[in-house]
């Protein structure tokens, strides 16, 4: 016979599952554990196993099938899992997860942090800049303290220097072609000198620095001295 008390500890306990049962149906559950539960000390067993082994309250099969895994139930009626098909997992390797825990590999030879060669590369090369952040700056370094240098850092030199750049070279400034010198008439000067837009035209031009300019004005002075030579 089930005390009351024993009851209200399962249900107590179980609650830390999802979809435990709720005190609306407390009652035909307590009738369904009575079926096949036939003391106080399995009942309680019965809900430890319950919150070690399932994510979410299983139904009364699975939790008969659960008792079974020890106890030879009350009316005689065995069940099956339908969670672990290969049986209910035994006490006994319970307490050797609990106790070994998950298996780790050792590390590869020579190294620190992990078995992916770049990764652990990566790792030491980080811990090495780091100690030398850490060291005060006294000015260039000993011939005794670049021989306790560590390897990472030594080994920077057998990389080759970085090849000088050629100085840039500077681009000609294009000198100005007869095509943009104003047609000229005897016995005067620039056939349009005088003219004030020509003459603008022009300082612009001899003042231009960069070549993309120089090609406008020119063009412009060009259309200008045509416009001019036709009359316009």
């Amino acid at each position: 016979m089930i005390s009351g008390e024993a009851f209200k500890a399962f249900f107590k306990r179980v609650q830390t599952i999802p979809f435990a049962p709720t005190a609306e149906n407390i009652e035909s559950w307590t009738l369904t554990l009575e079926d096949f539960v036939s003391t106080d000390e399995q009942l309680a067993w019965l809900a430890e196993r319950l919150v070690k082994l399932y994510k979410k309250f299983p139904p009364p099969l699975e939790i008969r099938a659960c008792f079974c895994g020890k106890f030879k139930p009350k009316d005689g009626i065995n069940a099956f899992s339908e969670t672990y098909p290969d049986g209910i997992p035994s006490e006994r390797e319970d307490r050797n997860r609990a106790i070994t825990g998950p298996e780790l590999k050792a590390l590869p030879s020579g190294h620190v942090a992990s078995a992916d060669p770049s990764l652990d590369a990566a790792i030491k090369l980080a811990a090495g800049v780091q100690e030398v952040k850490d060291l005060p700056l006294r000015g260039p370094a000993t011939a005794a303290e670049i021989a306790a240098a560590p390897d990472w850092l030594r080994s920077w030199e057998d990389y080759p220097a970085l090849p000088e750049q050629p100085p840039p070279v500077a681009t000609p400034k294009p000198e100005l072609t007869p095509r943009h010198r104003a047609p000229k008439r005897e016995g005067s000067s620039d056939a349009f000198g005088a003219d004030p837009q020509v003459r603008e035209k022009m300082a612009e031009l001899k003042n231009a620095s960069d070549l993309p300019t120089r090609k406008r004005l020119a063009a412009e002075l060009d259309l200008l001295l045509l416009r001019r030579a036709q009359g316009a």
